[in-house]
């Protein structure tokens, strides 16, 4: 029941309160969220700060902020009615009376900023999830006391909560030590090379397999408990191997080529219910 879902979220709140004093990252949140947890009514440069702006919007809800932009797609939005989903209470979506007018939108109209940036505070701080917002920030603020606001920015809350969303390859590369082998082996050199041909979302992949985590700490790799990340050669094995504990991936000792060794990644994220990698 709702009251129940509110609970939850008082809980969830203390959670990522703990993990912030702890230094353990959980889950990445929205940084719309992040303001809303540091905004504080006596400071105005905070206020001024943590305000929801279109950028949010194009956090939580890429496709719907880029539809509701574009020159090409404006006419057929209905600016005065949103529909949302509904992912915490009974209904699946709900629709949100925005009280903008549609004649501010449509071509040939050309909306400023500062409109669209009223629309997406209009959309993301919504009456519907308000009390779910105010139960987790009233958990987080159990465990945290103090103004946070006052050192750090709603991004680097986010960070300390969650990592960053990017993975520096040459920080990871430099921040890794050999097992059996150096950077020099012939196996080690295609891996990286390989490494640094796949997208951000390949990458995540990858350092979830092998560390556990999509991210790796906040201030790099050189943060990551075990210390460093480990590659090792190993001749009795056939396929890549990870060990999250120890931050280790092991490779075999006879790859013979680059599309080897993608093939070799692909595979064996496959075999972890993964399907990003392309073994072509």
């Amino acid at each position: 029941n709702d009251s129940a879902v509110l609970e939850s979220y008082r809980k969830l709140g203390m959670i990522f309160g703990i993990c912030l004093m702890e230094d353990l990252r959980l889950v990445r949140i929205s940084k719309s969220m992040c303001k809303f947890l540091l905004w504080d009514v006596d400071s105005e440069h905070k206020a001024k700060e943590c305000k929801v702006t279109w950028d949010d919007l194009e956090e939580i809800f890429p496709e719907k902020a880029s539809h509701m932009k574009n020159p090409e797609t404006r006419q057929y939005i209905d600016y005065t009615a949103v529909s949302l989903p509904s992912e915490v209470f009974s209904a699946e979506f709900f629709t949100l009376e925005t009280r903008m007018k549609d004649k501010d939108f449509h071509p040939p109209a050309e909306p400023s900023k500062e409109l669209f940036d009223e629309l997406a505070r209009t959309i993301v701080m919504n009456n519907h999830v308000q009390e779910i917002r105010e139960q987790f920030k009233q958990g987080f603020r159990k465990i945290i006391t103090c103004k946070l606001g006052e050192v750090f920015s709603p991004a680097e809350i986010q960070d300390l909560l969650g990592g960053s969303t990017d993975i520096d390859i040459d920080d990871w590369e430099e921040n890794t030590v050999y097992t059996s082998c150096s950077r020099q082996h012939p196996v080690i050199e295609m891996f990286w090379k390989i490494l640094h041909g796949l997208s951000q979302e390949e990458l995540q992949q990858l350092c979830e397999f092998a560390t556990g985590q999509s991210t790796p700490p906040v201030g790099g790799f050189c943060e990551l408990r075990p210390v460093f990340f480990n590659l090792k050669i190993n001749s009795s094995v056939q396929g890549i191997t990870a060990h999250s504990c120890t931050n280790q991936i092991e490779l075999p000792a006879n790859v013979d080529s680059l599309s080897d060794m993608k093939l070799l990644i692909s595979t064996g994220l496959k075999q972890q219910g993964n399907q990003l990698f392309n073994s072509g």
